[in-house]
Order: C-alpha cells, then sequence, then structure tokens
C-alpha cells in the first residue's frame, strides 16, 4: 500500500486545487495545510486553471492587420449595408404580418395559381423598375399575359403554346412599350453629360420553336412581323434624343420602321447543379437576326452574338466563372441600324461599373470574371446560400468587332453578394467602380451571368 500512496496523494491533491480555484477561489488558504512541494505543485495546477478560465471568459487576443482581414473588410462593409436594409425590410415585413397583409397575398396566389394564373416580380427592359407580369393558362394551348411596371412600361401578349421548354412552339402577337430609354451617343467616346431619353414601342406577331436535338443541345428558329416606333421619351429628368443630337440624329430615334423578320439560335448546355449546390460546367449561346425592310424607307441588316459562360468550382466554397460576349450587326442597306438594335455595354449584362445600355455601337465585345465565395449557408436547408463575389469586367463598342482596339476597353472592378438557391442566383446586388458615376450600385433579379 506505501507504494500507491504516494501517487494517490497527488491525483487527490490534483483534484483538490482544481476544485478550490474553480468553486471556492476565495478559499486558496486551504493550500496552506500542504507541504511545500505539493504547495508548489498546486500553484501550478491553480495558474493553468485560472488561464483556462481566461479564456472562456475573455474574447481573443487581435492579430493584427492581416491580408484575410482586407480581403474580408469590403464585404463586410456591403454586407452591413444589407443587414442594415434587410432589418430595415423586415420590420415592414412584421407589420404587413401583423396586419394580415402578408396571409392575404398568399391565399390570394394559391388561388390564382389554382385558376391557372402565375403572378412574377421581373422587369420589362433597362430602366423599366419592378414590373407586375402575370400570365393565363386556363385554356390551353391559349394564353394571355401582360404587365406593367413602376417606369410605365407596359407588355401584353396573346397567342397559342405547344410543348415545353425543351421542345415546343409559340405562335403569338403583342405589344412591349419601353417608355424611357437612355441614349447617350454612339461609340466609345459618348460623354456622359449628353444623356437623353427616347421611348420604343414594338409590336409584333411572329411564330417561335426550340427542339432539344441531343442532350445537351438544343436549337431555334421563329419568323414574323415587326412594326418599331421611337418618340420622345418620358424621363422627367433627362432632355429628349430629338433634342440633345437635333444636329445628329441617330437612325431609328424618331418615327415608325416595319421589318420581315427571321431568328436562328443554338445552345450547347453542359452546365449543372452538383455537389454542394454549385453551378459548374459550360454554355455557348449563339443568336441570329434578320430582318428585311417592308417598306421603301425601312433598312434591311443582320445581327449577330456568342455568349460563352464558364462556372469553374474550386471546393465547396469556392468557385470562378467567366463570361465572354460579341456582338456584330452588318449587311445595312437601305440605311442604317436602328438605334433600339445596337450593340450595347453597361450594366449588369457587361462593364457593371457603367450605367446600363451605356455604350452602343455595331459591335460589342465584353469580358467578365468572377471569385464566388460562399459567405452564408442554411443550416437546415443547403439549398439556400449567399455568396459574395469580387469581379472584373472589360469592354468595348465599335462600328465592327474588327475595329476595335485595344485602347478602346474600359475595365470596372468591383464586388458583391447573392442569394442562391438550389443552385441558380434568385437575385445580386453589387457594388462597381471605374465608371462615369464611382462608385456605382446595381440591383439584378436573377444573375448577370
Amino acid at each position: 500500500m506505501s507504494h500507491i500512496r504516494p501517487a494517490l496523494r497527488t491525483s487527490l491533491v490534483h483534484c483538490l486545487a482544481l476544485f478550490v480555484v474553480l468553486a471556492l477561489p476565495a478559499q486558496r488558504l486551504a493550500a496552506q495545510d500542504l507541504d511545500d512541494a505539493e504547495k508548489k505543485e498546486a500553484a501550478i495546477v491553480i495558474a493553468r486553471a485560472d488561464s483556462a478560465r481566461a479564456t472562456l471568459v475573455q474574447p481573443p487576443g487581435s492579430k493584427g492587420l492581416t491580408p484575410a482581414t482586407l480581403v474580408r473588410a469590403p464585404f463586410r462593409a456591403v454586407g452591413a449595408g444589407l443587414a442594415l436594409v434587410a432589418g430595415a425590410g423586415y420590420g415592414v415585413y412584421r407589420v404587413l404580418d401583423k396586419t394580415g397583409t402578408i396571409r392575404f397575398v398568399k391565399q390570394t396566389n394559391r388561388d390564382l395559381r389554382a385558376n391557372d394564373i402565375r403572378v412574377r416580380l421581373k422587369t420589362i427592359g433597362s430602366r423599366s423598375g419592378l414590373a407586375l407580369l402575370g400570365r393565363w393558362d386556363g385554356a390551353r394551348p391559349f394564353f394571355v399575359e401582360g404587365g406593367i411596371s413602376m417606369g410605365s412600361y407596359s407588355l401584353a401578349r396573346a397567342g397559342l403554346a405547344f410543348g415545353d421548354t425543351l421542345n415546343g412552339v409559340e405562335l403569338a402577337a403583342g405589344l412591349r412599350r419601353q417608355a424611357q430609354l437612355h441614349f447617350w451617343g454612339i461609340g466609345n467616346d459618348s460623354r456622359e453629360e449628353d444623356v437623353s431619353d427616347y421611348e420604343h414601342a414594338m409590336r409584333e406577331a411572329a411564330v417561335r420553336g426550340h427542339v432539344r436535338v441531343l442532350p445537351h443541345v438544343r436549337v431555334g428558329g421563329g419568323a414574323g412581323w415587326e412594326a418599331d416606333r421611337a418618340d420622345r421619351g418620358n424621363d422627367a429628368m433627362a432632355p429628349d434624343v430629338q433634342d440633345v443630337f437635333a444636329g445628329a440624329l441617330p437612325f431609328g430615334a424618331v418615327g415608325t420602321h416595319r421589318f420581315m423578320r427571321a431568328d436562328a439560335n443554338l445552345d450547347l448546355d453542359f452546365t449543372s447543379v452538383g455537389g454542394p449546390f454549385q453551378l459548374r460546367g459550360v454554355r455557348l449561346v449563339t443568336d441570329w437576326s434578320g430582318f428585311r425592310g417592308v417598306d421603301e424607307s425601312d433598312p434591311d441588316f443582320q445581327i449577330a452574338s456568342t455568349d460563352l459562360r464558364v462556372y469553374l468550382p474550386l471546393n465547396s466554397r469556392h468557385a470562378f466563372a467567366l463570361r465572354g460576349y460579341a456582338a456584330d450587326a452588318f449587311g445595312e442597306s437601305n440605311g442604317d441600324v436602328p438605334i433600339y438594335y445596337l450593340a450595347t455595354a453597361g450594366g449588369s449584362e457587361g462593364l457593371r461599373g457603367q450605367k446600363g445600355y451605356r455604350l452602343r455601337d455595331r459591335a460589342a465585345l465584353i469580358g467578365m470574371a468572377e471569385w464566388r465565395y460562399q459567405v452564408w449557408w442554411h443550416p437546415g436547408d443547403p439549398i439556400y446560400r449567399v455568396d459574395a463575389f469580387a469581379f472584373v469586367d472589360h469592354g468595348a463598342v465599335g462600328s465592327s468587332l474588327g475595329s476595335i482596339e485595344s485602347t478602346d476597353f474600359l475595365t470596372t472592378p468591383g464586388i458583391g453578394i447573392r442569394f442562391v438557391s438550389h443552385g441558380l442566383t434568385q437575385v445580386e446586388t453589387f457594388l462597381a467602380f471605374g465608371g462615369d458615376a464611382t462608385p456605382r450600385i446595381g440591383f439584378k433579379l436573377g444573375a448577370s451571368f
């Protein structure tokens, strides 16, 4: 028993010392009954216990300024602003919920869907603001849809629709009115102070169809008639195109032109949503449209575009995304390309540091790159996540693709945050630099790409 007693005594001393430190710190004087060696050993235990307790009740020490801190700082600043806006929005939601408005809206939406009516928030065009759109499919294949926006834009269509998003045909007629489109001139050297506005209304009757020829390949085409009318805009804060460019009015800025039109497109879609609900893969979309003037005063021209998108996940939280876009107008005769069919750069479709449609010409060439980083995901339902992203956009316009030179390109970097559901972006907002107005805040339903 004698050879067990010292080890037992040491263990008891450790336990007694730890109890005294954590539970009854004021009674440390009890250690005076121990001999000198045991006092030293108890003091060591007490010091370790004090250190552990301090770690539990005090925040960790600052590591100072690190590269990670610098990277996180702008995202935290944007996130703080969004948190304030979200907090205010949540307050409004609670008020509406208490008054029964939320329940009424949800019930109304269920009743509408039960009667084959879909209502959604979208946009109708550049500077339209949020638009309320509705579609009725209660007498299939016949449908009717319409909408109106905060900017007094409007849409009305009706026709016959067969099939689905993979294979289908639509025969329809309609009207779309964009009331206050902005215009700064033609070319990269257009001036911000020359901002003006105009209205564009298009009536059309056309048949369009699409078919999936292979698992990842879809082709489409169509033909029809359209009439385009341009007139003075409705933006009280900007003068009309007819006044700002009276000495050199761009073609199609006033009057009506009618066309017979043909369209064709090819969609090679090798993208998918995999892993932790991340978009991955490659997609290439090419479009062609040919316009033939109906009257002698109406021009003939063609427009072609190519849109390549690449999504590269690095791991469950990081990803790169790239986009290259090119558009060109050619084959003009009996006039020029109307103002509303010129290629554009600016806004969420490219050069996010510039206003939407800021640059216009017959051709455009744009490159976009993003680094995406998951900053939040729903702990119980990972289909919902929030991604922060840093981007750089690079683009220019010109009279043709061959005429665009390296010195013509503008670069607009920035950062942003987007809400993602099932791997697809529902809404995004960003802060961009390098445009006429620095910084520029953008908001978009869906993703820039």
